[in-house]
């Protein structure tokens, strides 16, 4: 648990978010699962969330990265990729170091993305 690691590993570890995985979106067990969460945890939900598709069942299947899917993975990859920046930005060095991924305007991006992609189907 984190109280576990904080005593004996890393007193200053801190929790800077929960990311939800495998979520039906259009769906109301996943808004209730959701707002279960929000309701229950001492931090923040981070968004997007990482959608359930078959392509992550294949790729675990397969034992390949993702991005081996292309196109068929995109719609996890450019969330984790959202989450990544968030993740990454906590830190003082990588912020100074990549400027460009700045959280915010990676979000932005991958919601044009999902737009256009909306606009598509």
């Amino acid at each position: 648990t984190i109280e576990k690691v904080q005593r004996y590993l890393n007193g200053d570890l801190a929790v800077a978010g929960a990311i939800v995985n495998g979520l039906r979106p259009r769906t109301r067990e996943g808004a209730l699962r959701v707002e279960e969460l929000r309701d229950s945890l001492a931090t923040a939900v981070w968004e997007p969330f990482i959608p359930e598709r078959q392509v992550v069942r294949e790729m675990e299947g397969a034992g390949v990265p993702l991005t081996e899917f292309g196109r068929d993975a995109q719609p996890v990859t450019r969330v984790v990729d959202v989450l990544l920046a968030r993740l990454l930005w906590l830190d003082e060095d990588y912020r100074a170091a990549h400027p460009d991924r700045d959280p915010q305007a990676v979000h932005a991006d991958y919601l044009a993305w999902a737009d256009a992609e909306r606009a598509v189907s």
